[in-house]
């Protein structure tokens, strides 16, 4: 898989995972007074009750050596149990669409849409089994210096090797919803996603989930070129 694709297809599990609060005042200032566990367990039955939500997505990428950060910016759209669209606003203009079946990402004004499909986006459809997945590859720690708006999970996977030694995640208290995810691997290279402005229920049609290949543009499937 390209290393684009990864990143789109990473997105995606975020897209089904994350969402973001409205601003809003937040007296929240003592430590925790819950389990890591049982924190889990209160955010997958929130996912549970979400039918669909849109919202405003930030990707930020960084590395300690290069000393290089870059970001994307767009809007978000998910419904349950599994159909996902995002549309990049800048730096440049990109639709990454997942209809249940196919993961398509067309750049605008390019002549080709990339097309994957295989078992690496079969967590999509089911996000309490993602969530149990996390807490059985990953030892999961509630830090307890955590205060303000949020709790602050640090995720340390179990066994080497893995994608991502390190994951940090960011639960707003009062709706039960990761507003923060950020991603390390190997090298201490970091993906973060920012979620804000988001609209929970708004009631998405299905035909917001399926993409439409503009006239010349040509379909490459990357399972034919690299295999499932």
């Amino acid at each position: 898989m390209t290393r684009t694709l990864f990143n789109v297809t990473l997105l995606c599990w975020l897209v089904a995972n994350a969402a973001a609060p409205t601003a809003a005042v937040w007296p929240y200032d003592t430590s925790p007074s819950i389990s890591a566990d049982e924190l889990l367990t209160r955010v997958t039955k929130r996912y549970k009750a979400l039918d669909d939500f849109r919202a405003d997505v930030v990707v930020m990428t960084s590395s300690p050596y290069l000393g290089k950060t870059s970001s994307s910016a767009g809007a978000l759209y998910a419904r349950q149990p599994n159909l996902v669209r995002v549309e990049f606003r800048e730096p440049v203009q990109q639709t990454v669409v997942f209809d249940g079946e196919y993961m398509y990402v067309y750049a605008a004004g390019g002549t080709q849409v990339l097309r994957y499909a295989g078992p690496g986006l079969s967590y999509m459809a089911d996000l309490p089994q993602t969530l149990d997945n996390l807490s059985t590859d990953y030892d999961v720690e509630l830090a307890a210096e955590t205060g303000g708006r949020t709790y602050e999970l640090h995720l340390d996977a179990k066994r080497e090797p893995a994608p991502f030694p390190e994951i940090r995640m960011w639960i707003d208290r009062e709706r039960l919803v990761a507003v923060r995810v950020d991603y390390y691997d190997a090298a201490r290279n970091c993906t973060s996603y920012r979620f804000s402005a988001y609209e929970f229920n708004p009631g998405l049609p299905a035909s917001l989930f399926s993409f439409e290949v503009p006239p010349g543009v040509e379909i490459v499937d990357l399972n034919e070129r690299h295999g499932p």
